[in-house]
């Protein structure tokens, strides 16, 4: 929600932000202890490096395999432009050093150079699109009823629409378990059978396909042609014109919430894996070793030692307090709180990544820690018998430290402008220059 913040893909870098404003605050330190005889020999080395870099990269550029990948690019107008911007910011740099500028010019020639960058960068220009009105197929998605994430050749689109890609492009793999749901790019009907149960786990409700794709195993709900798909994935992928797009719906996929009323334990994420590719029940919950409920007993005939050492047959758990509950069934859900009626002890299962810094409330008591249960969504054990009433909530598990750093900083770096701005501005060209 941060203004500018979303126009970065990958949330690591994010901290371009900071690094920027580090770099600026640390070189304004420094130039003070950097000698005339230093910062010239600075100038000339850049001058010198920067030059046999250019005629390099000219002659590198001749070569006929390095021209072809450019495609349509000018050459000549991307050498052009990179020696008018370091002139440029080689004559800024001297000017600021000689005092005939302030020490803003500098940044201001290097944010220009930057946009020239971003502007002829792998984006395409000159056309957009109002999603979801522009794209029938993104506009029909919308309208679908109980859409969970989204399969298919769309990439990352279905965000911009409100939806959730089941394998959204971040730049990073994701963590597990959601690395797994790598198969939602492959078409249904060419998947193995284990494919589709870990998506029917994840919630993988809809797809998008195209023609020739292979849909078999899912309902197809319409067949569109979609001029501004063609448009926005030709980048990606050569998209024939008039291509009829396929919208269809997954069978039997899990809910974003459901309940468990049994809770079983293996020894590793090996087994974890093997047993819930094998296994596609909605009524079971499955604990690694370790991290399952605290308060829970084991009961088991072997010792644990062969339990973790030999990875043998999965063991039930059972939460001390109360009875296993009969019925147990989610009532309410806003994305935040969710009611369950139930009989006796039992599990609340979201089908949302686990992550240190979830926790929970139950009826407004304390808040504790959610669990991680099928090898990386989030469960909530309840004992007892009635109506829970369960609150979700993320505080990130090092806010407190990084906001007690990020004000220091913030203090330490305002105490150095004020004593810049009361000293005056500092002149380069002072005595020894």
């Amino acid at each position: 929600m941060l203004p500018g913040v979303g126009w970065f893909r990958a949330p690591a870098r994010y901290t371009l932000l900071t690094s920027l404003g580090l770099t600026l605050l640390a070189g304004r330190g420094l130039d003070r202890s950097i000698s005339p005889a230093r910062f010239w020999g600075g100038v000339t080395a850049a001058i010198v490096i920067g030059a046999g870099s250019w005629i390099w990269s000219i002659a590198l550029s001749r070569d006929p395999l390095f021209q072809s990948s450019l495609g349509s690019s000018t050459l000549s107008l991307k050498f052009g432009s990179a020696a008018v911007f370091w002139c440029l910011s080689l004559i800024a740099i001297i000017a600021w050093r000689s005092g005939s500028v302030g020490s803003w010019a500098p940044p201001a020639i290097l944010a220009v150079e930057l946009c020239g960058l971003f502007y002829v960068g792998p984006i395409s220009w000159g056309w957009s699109a109002g999603l979801p009105q522009a794209s029938p197929m993104l506009e029909r998605l919308a309208r679908e009823p109980g859409v969970g994430l989204v399969a298919g050749r769309l990439q990352n689109l279905p965000v911009l629409t409100g939806q959730v890609a089941a394998y959204p492009m971040l730049g990073i793999t994701p963590p597990p378990p959601n690395y797994l749901l790598e198969s939602a790019l492959t078409p249904p009907g060419n998947l193995t059978a284990e494919n589709l149960r870990w998506q029917r786990r994840f919630g993988v409700t809809h797809g998008v396909w195209m023609k020739g794709d292979d849909t078999r195993g899912t309902e197809v709900l319409t067949k569109l042609t979609d001029l501004a798909l063609e448009r926005m994935l030709s980048a990606s992928r050569p998209v024939r014109q008039g291509t009829r797009w396929s919208l269809v719906r997954y069978p039997e996929s899990f809910p974003v919430a459901w309940m468990a009323l049994r809770a079983l334990e293996v020894g590793s994420w090996e087994s974890l894996f093997a047993t819930l590719t094998r296994e596609g029940r909605a009524g079971e919950v499955w604990f690694i070793h370790g991290e399952g409920p605290p308060e829970a007993e084991v009961r088991s005939r072997q010792s644990l030692e062969d339990f973790v050492a030999k990875n043998l047959t999965p063991r039930t758990l059972d939460i001390k307090l109360g009875a296993p509950a009969q019925t147990a069934q989610v009532k309410a859900w806003d994305d935040r709180t969710l009611v369950v009626e139930h009989d006796g002890t039992c599990y609340l299962v979201v089908r949302r990544t686990y992550y240190p810094g979830w926790f929970h409330q139950i009826n407004g008591g304390p808040e504790r820690p959610v669990l991680k249960v099928n090898g990386g969504l989030q469960c909530v054990p309840l004992t007892g018998a009635g109506t829970s009433r369960v609150t979700f909530g993320y505080r990130p598990p090092g806010q407190r430290v990084g906001t007690a750093i990020s004000l220091g900083s913030t203090a330490a770096a305002l105490v150095v402008l004020i004593v810049g701005l009361v000293r005056g501005p500092w002149r380069a060209n002072s005595p020894g220059m």
